[in-house]
């Protein structure tokens, strides 16, 4: 396996996450946007939203 080891300070972390665009999905259309739309993530169930 490959792996990439990276320094740096916690401040240039915050900086560089602040600048990051919205994510935004890469499907845009059909059933799969709806579910998208519709379901938590993976990592909390992949439930509904409420």
């Amino acid at each position: 396996a490959h792996s990439l080891n990276l320094e740096l300070a916690e401040a240039e972390i915050k900086s560089r996450l602040a600048h990051l665009p919205p994510w935004q999905p890469r499907v845009n259309s059909g059933y799969l946007k709806r579910y998208a739309e519709a379901v938590t993530s993976a990592s909390t169930g992949a439930v509904l939203k409420s």
